[in-house]
């Protein structure tokens, strides 16, 4: 689920100081969206065994400055009956995983 919409409706501008501080910023602000729709994931089918959420904007790293395009994904696996399973989705996530950068 894209979170972008949410996070920058289209006139914002992720603002950081350097790649450290940019990723931690932008994963606490995919976590506080995440959690704020943790309820309504409850209520979805068994059938779904988890979420990919994800971010991405506009933003201007301060420290040099340039502008960039920063995201940021994060897969949460639902634990309906048993721990096994979001195994598959862990297995999607340590695939995709490496394009992540």
């Amino acid at each position: 689920m894209s979170l972008a919409k949410m996070v920058n409706p289209g006139d914002m501008v992720f603002r950081y100081r350097g790649e450290a501080e940019g990723r931690k910023g932008l994963a606490a602000v995919l976590d506080q969206q995440r959690l704020e729709l943790q309820d309504s994931c409850r209520d979805l089918p068994d059938k779904i065994m988890g979420m990919i959420w994800h971010i991405i904007t506009v933003g201007i790293d301060e420290g040099i400055p340039l502008p960039t395009l920063v995201q940021e994904t994060t897969v949460e696996g639902f634990v309906r009956k048993r721990e096994d399973d979001a195994r598959e989705l862990r297995t999607m996530y340590e695939r995709i995983s490496e394009y992540f950068y």
